[in-house]
Order: structure tokens, then sequence, then C-alpha cells
């Protein structure tokens, strides 16, 4: 509630028994949320929709939807249901994780940056990986490092000509969002390779030594 002012305070604290009240201020309490989404009750549908107390799902502004998963209700007072809140879209961006991190294996970089994944999880998952690789090659001895991080050059140069090929085609303006961002970090990430295949850096264990 920091960013709120006194009036958007009070408007929401005079509607404690309404969770909708809370929807047009959403974005001031939590970066990138635009509403949640709440499940809504049975109805004909010729009615007005009703929504219930339970919390399904966070909305992007962009439009991105990510499920908070089962059993949260927005009850008891704001600042507490809200708690609840933050603490299921750490434990639902923990699980799409390694749900990603398990599908990077098994399928292409370009079928996986486009396989549904939440955009967040893309890109820190992404970084993941190309550390992990990175770390992989320096592990080596002399030769055989420079050799592997050079490779790994040709691997980082590979990806990108494949982002860019992908985002010169039809797209849903979500996925373009996601390998536009993914091309910057690459490209970032290519020249941090460039650099150790010129230097001929050597391990990280020989420098420590």
């Amino acid at each position: 509630f920091y960013f709120l002012s006194n009036d958007e305070l009070l408007e929401i604290l005079a509607q404690t028994r309404n969770p909708q009240a809370v929807q047009p201020h959403l974005r001031k309490c939590f970066d990138a949320i635009a509403r949640l989404e709440f499940a809504t009750a049975p109805s004909d549908g010729d009615q007005e929709k009703v929504f219930t107390n339970d919390i399904l799902a966070m909305l992007s502004p962009e439009g991105e939807r990510v499920s908070l998963g089962k059993g949260l209700k927005a009850r008891g007072n704001v600042e507490d249901w809200l708690g609840k809140v933050e603490e299921a879209m750490f434990s639902s961006l923990r699980r799409l994780s390694k749900a990603a991190i398990a599908d990077y294996q098994n399928k292409s970089r370009v079928e996986w940056v486009v396989a549904g994944h939440p955009s967040q999880v893309v890109l820190t998952i992404s970084q993941l990986m190309w550390c992990r690789d990175l770390t992989h090659c320096l592990e080596g001895d002399g030769e055989e490092n420079l050799s592997s991080v050079a490779e790994f050059e040709k691997d980082n140069f590979e990806r990108l000509n494949a982002l860019a090929g992908l985002v010169r085609g039809q797209l849903p303006a979500l996925h373009r969002n996601i390998i536009t961002a993914l091309i910057t970090i690459d490209v970032h990430a290519r020249d941090i390779v460039s650099d150790l295949v010129k230097e001929q850096v050597i391990p990280p264990f020989v420098i420590n030594a």
C-alpha cells in the first residue's frame, strides 16, 4: 500500500467485503500485475457475472495469464489476503520455473521459447541455462577450455539467428514481446562470450590460484 494515496487506501478499506474494489489499484501494489482473475458463480446467460472470492490467476497489462493454484481466497482483511496472493505468486513462479527447466531439456530452444511458459520464467531460465553452459565451458584446461568457449560463441550466434528468424514470422503479440526481450539479452550474452574468446580467458580456478 506504500504507493497508494490516502483516498485510494480509504476506498479499499471502505469496501473490505468487496475484493473487486482492489482491482483498480493492483498496479500500484504489485509490479506488472494489471488485475486478478476471480472465479464466477454459476448463472443464467442473461444475468450479470457474479464473482466469488476464489482467486484463480494474475493477469499482466499485456494480457498474460499465470495461474495462482488452488485454494486462494479473498477473505478477511485486505492486507492479509493480498499477502497470501503475493506468496502464491512466488510459489507459482517457482513451480512454473521447475517445469520450464524440465521442458528445456526436451525441446529445441526455439520450440521452448514459444511453448507457453510465462515471460518472466522464459527470460530467467534462459539466462540460468546460459550461465550453466558457459560455466561448463570454463571448467576445461588450457586449449580445451579455449576451444569450448569458441564453440559456445558459435552456439550463441546460432541462437540469435534462430530468434531473429522467428521474430520475422507471424507471432502472437505476447510471444513477440518475449522474443524481442530475449534477443536483447542474448546480444549482451553473445558479446560477453566473444570478449572471452578474444581475450583467451582461462578457467576461474586458475585465476583464483
